[in-house]
Formats: C-alpha cells, sequence, structure tokens
C-alpha cells in the first residue's frame, strides 16, 4: 500500500508541473474584428464580458491557467494586473439571466506580447476542479479606461460548439443588458469565430490515481 500511494504522489507531481492544453482556441486571426470585453471600473455601464462554450470531457479537468487574447493599440495594457474570470454551467444555447458576469471572481493577471502582434492575459496558478460536463468560460481584464485605455478580445477560428456569448450588463453600447451571440455586434464572427481562448491544466485525482497503479504494476513486474 505504501508503494502504491509513494507511485500516485509521483505521478501527481509530474502532472501538475507539466500542465497539458485542455481546450484551445488560440489560433487568433488578427484580420478579424476584435471586440469589447473589459470591465471598466470609471465607466461601469460600459463593462462587458465574453464567454466561451467550453466541453470538459469524462473524469474532468483541474483548471491551472486560463489565457485570452487582446489588441494593442494603447501599449498601456501591460500594466494590468486583474480580470473577472467566469464559469457558468451550460444549459442552453447562451448563460441565463442569472449567470451575473460582474459576479466573478477577480484573480491576478499577467500581460505580454502575443504571436499575433497583440497581447496574451493570462490568469496563472488557479487550482479549480471541473466535472465532466458543458461551460462557459470567460476572462475579462479589469482595466480602467482612463488609466490604460481600450483594448478589445480578438477572434480565433474555427468556431466550436455555440457561438461567444456576450453581455454588456449596463446596457450603454445599446444591445441591452441580458446575454447575447456576438452576432449582435460582429457579423464577420458569425458561425466561424469564437472569443480567442486557452485553457490548461491536468486531469483530475482519479484520472492520477490510474496513472500511480500503472507505475505500481510495471515496479511489481519487474
Amino acid at each position: 500500500m505504501k508503494v502504491l500511494i509513494a507511485a500516485i504522489a509521483v505521478c501527481a507531481v509530474v502532472s501538475f508541473a507539466n500542465a497539458d492544453v485542455l481546450w484551445d482556441q488560440g489560433a487568433v486571426d488578427p484580420a478579424i474584428n476584435a471586440l469589447v470585453d473589459q470591465e471598466f471600473a470609471d465607466f461601469p455601464d460600459f463593462s462587458s464580458y465574453m464567454v466561451v462554450d467550453v466541453v470538459v470531457p469524462g473524469g474532468g479537468w483541474n483548471i491551472q491557467e486560463v489565457t485570452t487574447y487582446f489588441t494593442n493599440q494603447t501599449f498601456a495594457w501591460y500594466g494590468v494586473t486583474d480580470a473577472r474570470l467566469n464559469i457558468f454551467e451550460k444549459t442552453g444555447s447562451l448563460p441565463v439571466a442569472a449567470d451575473d458576469p460582474t459576479a466573478g471572481t477577480a484573480v491576478g493577471v499577467s500581460v505580454t506580447d502575443s504571436a499575433f502582434g497583440g497581447l496574451e492575459v493570462e490568469a496563472a496558478g488557479l487550482d479549480i476542479d471541473l466535472a465532466a460536463g458543458e461551460y462557459w468560460i470567460g476572462l475579462t481584464p479589469i482595466a480602467e479606461f482612463a488609466v490604460f485605455g481600450q483594448e478589445f478580445h480578438q477572434a480565433a477560428a474555427p468556431l466550436v460548439g455555440e457561438d461567444t456569448a456576450w453581455r454588456n450588463p449596463g446596457g450603454r453600447f445599446g444591445y441591452g443588458t441580458d446575454w447575447q451571440t456576438t452576432a449582435a455586434i460582429a457579423t464577420d464572427w458569425v458561425g466561424i469565430y469564437d472569443a480567442s481562448i486557452v485553457v490548461e491544466g491536468v486531469p483530475e485525482p482519479a484520472s492520477l490515481m490510474l496513472l500511480g497503479l500503472g507505475v505500481v504494476a510495471v515496479i511489481r513486474r519487474r
């Protein structure tokens, strides 16, 4: 039994040290219109949020990192340190009205240059367990307009599942206050593009235990 526990522990350490890409919609197309996805503390009625539908397979995930991709027009976002992480259970073609993006978890982020001429906004050090199922996931930078200006969430192809969902709870952009697809604000996204997002992490502990059992079997055969 002690050997089994040790083997599981070793596998867990290795897996968590080397996170896998669990969901990859990071193939940014900088030629396509980028859309507002930013929380403005100084103009809250303009704060807008995007979430992408993501499928978590059997066994579940432990999410460690979420990355989203933005334009870099102002060169001011390198000082952005926080973002709003939203994860909602998916029950239909859009999140429900009760899925309030302003109530998401504030997380620390780093902002660096991307390979697409824009910016990567990355939340690392997460430890979020998700059971198998379908979810809406989004990472919206928190950046005051007066300090950081405005950047825009870049599109990625191909579209996977539903169109990206977008919401401006304050209604100041004139598209209502509830969730809607990006079709409402960008016709060139419809049926082709999602908001760019990459999710990284490892399988849940149940899967790691199976890996541990395999290691023990090899040791015993030897």
